[in-house]
């Protein structure tokens, strides 16, 4: 993926707007609220993103593994030989979104 552009949460809401219908999910890690910090969720693979039991249009979009805080949330392009799209990381832990190419 070739961008000029700073890559923001704009972006990738963006994109995931754009690719809602064929939108893949792979969360990393998430907060555990029994031990208070983030952990890894041990998931290697891409799934089909679905709606949230809570939607919060501003923070998860209304898709569950979708979370996004008022600051510091690090977004990074991602591309393999098979998915293109975004890394998401902050205090509430790390996804990425991504379509098959």
């Amino acid at each position: 993926m070739t961008t000029t552009k700073k890559t923001t949460t704009a972006t990738v809401k963006s994109f995931i707007r754009k690719n809602i219908s064929r939108l893949l999910i792979k969360v990393t890690s998430d907060f555990d609220g029994m031990i208070d910090c983030v952990t890894s969720t041990g998931d290697k693979r891409f799934v089909p993103v679905s709606k949230a039991d809570t939607p919060i249009e501003s923070n998860n979009m209304g898709l569950r593994g979708v979370w996004f805080t008022t600051s510091r949330n690090g977004v990074y392009p991602f591309e393999t030989e098979t998915h293109i799209g975004y890394e998401v990381s902050n205090c509430c832990g790390a996804w990425t979104v991504a379509v098959a190419k």
